[in-house]
């Protein structure tokens, strides 16, 4: 599975996590850490298109990092959801990383979910 996606020329790593593993997780369906280069997202949503969305919105926050207008706009949540909802459809067709990862998760969640029935 592709873990990692490029924005602006730097790598974050993706992690999915388990809430009851993470409390942040608790009220949140992803995070960023940019300090770090990390985008979490919740193992609890099986939905591909709330993974797209969850998983472009926290790209979105990357962006504003690695641009430097994060202290302007990566904190408004409205702002970064608008975005991610409005480039969803392009960016998604356009951007083969997003495309593959949200393709590998949700495959790895129909395997998990054929083993346990």
């Amino acid at each position: 599975m592709k873990s990692s996606i490029t924005i602006l020329g730097t790598t974050y790593k993706i992690v999915v996590k388990d809430e009851a593993k993470d409390e942040l997780l608790l009220k949140n369906d992803g995070y960023i850490l940019p300090q770090i280069k990390l985008i979490v997202l919740n193992k609890r949503i099986t939905n591909k298109n709330v993974l797209t969305h969850v998983l472009l919105h926290e790209v979105v926050h990357a962006y504003f990092f690695e641009s430097g207008l994060d202290e302007k706009y990566s904190y408004d949540e409205d702002l970064v959801n608008w975005i991610a909802w409005q480039l969803e459809s392009k960016l998604v067709k356009t951007n083969a990383d997003v495309k593959n990862i949200v393709k590998e998760l949700t495959a790895k969640k129909e395997k998990k979910n054929e083993k346990h029935n």
